[in-house]
């Protein structure tokens, strides 16, 4: 009897977190759809952290050209329809990404990961889209 009510306890408090969760998440996407106009990009850079710097040279000119390490996590605004393009340089590769945009038009909130097999972009956190690769730097 005792271990039955210990059962009874135990699934209560999985049923209860498990909602808990849930609510956050619901919280979340409704704070995700009330960001304000600007333009929001955030981009994580998910390469081995022991690996060399990127060079980033993006367009327009108030995201700039910058370097910044693996691991990090940039983030940037820009006003209304502004898109954000940038080369980005890591070792001997390179690759073209436009940030913010797709087929549809501007995207709000905009998120990237960059990864040792290509740029990767979702807006929701669940779906995740290859959109650019490395390619190597040619030789000069």
């Amino acid at each position: 009897m005792l271990a039955m009510c210990y059962v009874t306890i135990l699934l209560s408090l999985i049923s209860s977190l498990c909602n808990a969760s849930n609510d956050v998440m619901l919280q979340e996407n409704q704070t995700m759809n009330t960001i304000p106009v600007s333009n929001i990009t955030k981009v994580f850079i998910a390469l081995p952290l022991n690996s060399e710097s990127l060079h980033f040279d993006c367009e327009p000119e108030e995201v700039g050209s910058f370097d910044t390490q693996p691991g990090k996590t940039l983030e940037w605004h820009v006003s209304g329809n502004e898109i954000v393009s940038c080369s980005v340089y890591w070792g001997h590769f390179w690759s073209f990404f436009q940030a913010n945009y797709d087929q549809s038009g501007p995207i709000k909130p905009d998120f990237w990961i960059i990864k040792s097999d290509g740029f990767f972009h979702t807006i929701d956190h669940i779906h995740w889209e290859r959109r650019a690769i490395w390619r190597e730097k040619p030789i000069t």
